[in-house]
């Protein structure tokens, strides 16, 4: 600092050892990338007030694993096969793609989607209660020649609770946020750009700040495009960018997770580029922003090259622990991270009676864990494969629409 009087100096030395000057982590431990003892599709870790259930697709359906800890590390988890029941059974049409998110009444919506004529041309509702008992069910809609439902996002929020769908690919047309009910077919709502395609994103709410976002990659891979509208689904802003290291593509952003200040997105990364399905070489990233949408910490799991072609990434949380999920080639996988809730802030209080901390069916509980994971606050990092990068302000470029 040329030129400084010796007040600022002073000053300075003051900020740095108070730690001010700069930005903590979020995530602090990464625990190893865990494969479970069970195989299917749309993985999902599901938390609730006695602990975890897993969530597996399979051609059967979509059914539930209770969770069991092996350890005290973010990662100890595993599940026994023989204790999976079944939450939804479907035989005809199969059930192809699944998602769940936790309303603000504890409830879960759920969405799947299947084939009558047409590829993903029907999609079903399912509304099942805290202890997973179904309370409702009906259609999106069924055998449209237009519409595709692959790779639902579903939001369930105070500002909305339904799945967005897009046209299929040689069609033109809008993206419908279809709003389900309590009973019957769904309704549709508010219609939107069908760029980015709702395939493979993700569309979820900040009920505190009265504002839905959307997230997806315009194209196989790429930047992420993240769109913000006010209650109403008017557009606000649109941002473009892509906070994974080089050589990587973000791909399939769709989980996410509110903690405190912070969201959480669990994301694919591609070095192949532009390729179809992400290409064979996909591996898991978590990407954590700050309330601006700026990138503050990137972790990149199967650092060591244990993992690639990982698909259908998810991320959940329950207090200070954050679960992402994945499979590959059909196998279930997970990796714990735990997050040092002094830097997260507090978590915001949903409207209407929501439940605290839920961050728009994130599933997040203020309870203290039952499974006897402690809350350290020391960093550990890099650990089990996760690598950790600091993300500069400049790295991602913000773009507002007026």
């Amino acid at each position: 600092m040329v030129g400084a009087s010796p007040r600022e100096l002073m000053m300075l030395v003051a900020l740095l050892l108070s730690g001010s000057v700069f930005a903590q982590d979020l995530v602090v431990e990464v625990g190893g990338i865990v494969a479970l003892p069970t195989s299917g599709a749309w993985v999902r870790a599901l938390p609730g007030d006695d602990g975890w259930d897993l969530g597996i697709a399979t051609q059967r359906g979509y059914g539930l694993i209770p969770m069991s800890s092996t350890g005290d590390g973010p990662s100890d988890w595993t599940v026994a096969e023989a204790d999976r029941w079944w939450l939804v059974e479907h035989d005809d049409p199969q059930l192809d793609d699944h998602n769940l998110e936790r309303c603000p009444d504890g409830t879960w919506l759920h969405v799947a989607t299947g084939t009558t004529s047409r590829q993903d041309d029907s999609a079903w509702w399912f509304r099942h209660a805290a202890d997973w008992t179904l309370l409702a069910s009906g259609e999106v809609e069924v055998g449209s020649g237009t519409m595709h439902h692959s790779d639902p996002p579903v939001m369930c929020s105070t500002l909305g609770q339904g799945v967005l769908v897009g046209p299929h690919t040689g069609f033109t047309g809008d993206a419908i946020f279809f709003e389900v009910g309590s009973t019957g077919t769904a309704t549709q709502g508010a219609r939107l750009s069908d760029r980015p395609a709702p395939v493979g994103g993700a569309v979820f709410a900040d009920d505190a700040a009265g504002q839905i976002h959307r997230m997806a990659t315009d194209g196989p891979s790429g930047p992420i495009l993240h769109m913000t509208y006010d209650s109403d689904w008017n557009e606000l802003s649109v941002d473009s960018a892509n906070p994974l290291p080089s050589p990587y593509e973000a791909y399939w952003p769709q989980g996410h997770v509110r903690v405190g200040d912070y969201w959480v997105i669990a994301t694919l990364g591609t070095p192949e580029g532009g390729g179809g399905g992400g290409g064979n070489r996909t591996r898991p990233f978590v990407i954590v922003y700050d309330l601006d949408w700026s990138v503050v910490q990137v972790v990149a799991l199967g650092g060591d090259g244990s993992i690639e072609g990982a698909a259908r990434p998810w991320i959940s949380r329950k207090d200070d622990l954050l679960i992402v999920t994945f499979d590959v080639g059909l196998k279930a996988y997970l990796v714990g991270m735990q997050v040092d809730l002094d830097v997260a802030g507090d978590d915001p209080v949903i409207p209407s009676g929501g439940e605290d901390g839920d961050g728009g069916g994130s599933g997040s509980s203020d309870d203290a864990d039952d499974e006897g994971k402690d809350s350290g606050g020391c960093a550990v990092a890099p650990v089990g494969g996760g690598l950790l990068w600091m993300a500069g302000l400049g790295l991602v470029g913000r773009r507002r629409r007026d």
